[in-house]
């Protein structure tokens, strides 16, 4: 690629990385479409793309960590068929043809819009109005576990692990709303532990992906580099600024998108 496209690129990353440090989100699926849309090998982007997740995610945690948001309890729990089927989608992602990887992203893509849009409508906001002196810790209890339903969503948890290690992307849009509504945690809870859980799962499709060399280093660098910087602002003012109308705008980006990886799929089917 060119300098002026790698440049981009982690403009791009800068970018989202700040929205996704202000409304509490992993949106590495927001940057795959963009890797993707610029010709970047599906599996090389998948595997970058993780990376660039987990270190943009790693300094967004900080703030969460620090204000006690994070329940590990939960993470490691609810989290670990995540883990381990980031890591099988990841490792054997080869396996896959090309046209089904864009056609899972463009799946994912407009099942989280859908859902950020919807939740935006009906009010829902993920993020608790903090004051001008900053967040305040929790209580204690933050959520509740619900044996059966708890069992169900950790098994669609490892399939949906499986999918994002294959594509390239954590999908913390799609875990969010279990953790609120079958564990009831609050959403300040749920969204330090979503990231959490985006960390260890991202962390482990990475590491499929690199057993195969599906890597490009440079770009991890800069793209990762821009991605830290922006979600570490961003958390700063988690809450301070109006969460739910971002939401809205990263709803209808992934909106757009959405036809944009479908129109790839079929293509790669087609050829």
């Amino acid at each position: 690629m060119s300098t002026q496209m790698v440049m981009l690129l982690g403009l791009v990353a800068l970018c989202v990385g700040l929205l996704a440090g202000l409304v509490g989100m992993t949106l590495g699926i927001v940057t795959l479409p963009v890797m993707l849309a610029v010709g970047i090998n599906p599996l090389v982007a998948a595997g970058t793309n993780l990376g660039l997740t987990v270190l943009g995610s790693i300094a967004a945690l900080w703030a969460h960590a620090r204000a006690r948001r994070v329940v590990m309890r939960v993470a490691l729990l609810f989290g670990l068929p995540a883990i381990a089927g980031a890591f099988i989608g990841g490792r054997f992602a080869h396996l896959a043809p090309v046209w089904l990887l864009f056609f899972l992203v463009a799946f994912f893509l407009g099942w989280s819009a859908l859902n950020i849009l919807l939740a935006a409508l009906k009010g829902r906001r993920r993020i608790v109005k903090y004051p001008k002196d900053g967040p305040q810790q929790p209580e204690a209890s933050p959520f509740r576990f619900a044996s059966r339903e708890s069992a169900v969503q950790m098994s669609i948890g490892g399939v949906i692990g499986v999918v994002g290690g294959a594509a390239g992307a954590v999908l913390g849009t799609v875990r969010m709303p279990a953790l609120i509504n079958v564990l009831k945690m609050d959403p300040a809870h749920a969204i330090g532990t979503n990231i959490m859980i985006g960390i260890l799962a991202g962390l482990f499709g990475f590491a499929g992906h690199f057993i195969n060399g599906n890597i490009d280093w440079m770009l991890l660098g800069i793209m990762g580099g821009a991605s830290m910087t922006g979600n570490f602002i961003g958390s700063l003012f988690t809450g301070r600024l109006n969460a739910s109308q971002l939401r809205v705008v990263i709803g209808i980006v992934l909106l757009v998108m959405t036809p944009v990886m479908v129109f790839n799929g079929v293509s790669e089917l087609v050829n």
